[in-house]
């Protein structure tokens, strides 16, 4: 089974993110295989924390896609700069394709 995450939390406020991180890595060791997360809203900032770095990078080697919400991202990100590796600008047309794909889709966080 495909699983998938949004994340909507700041890093610096919400636990959001590493809850997501932590529930892909349980559902890879589970035989589950992680689709894509989705960073949306402030969950953009995750993109920036280098805390987490090493592990977005492991899942992604594992095949994640690790997708920024390309108008989060230009709302939260420096002028002119773009997510580093393993993240990628994407849209929300790339977060329902994930959607239609994962059996299990989890949202980290809220929007508000």
């Amino acid at each position: 089974m495909r699983v998938s995450v949004m994340v909507l939390g700041d890093p610096a406020h919400s636990s959001a993110p590493r809850l997501a991180l932590r529930a892909l890595e349980m559902a890879r060791l589970a035989g589950c295989v992680p689709d894509t997360a989705f960073l949306y809203h402030s969950g953009a900032y995750a993109a920036l924390n280098l805390v987490d770095a090493a592990r977005w990078r492991a899942l992604a080697d594992a095949g994640l896609r690790c997708l920024v919400c390309r108008s989060a991202w230009e709302e939260r990100a420096p002028a002119g700069s773009v997510p580093a590796a393993p993240f990628v600008a994407a849209s929300l047309v790339d977060w329902l394709q994930a959607s239609e794909r994962s059996g299990r889709v989890l949202r980290f966080g809220a929007s508000g």
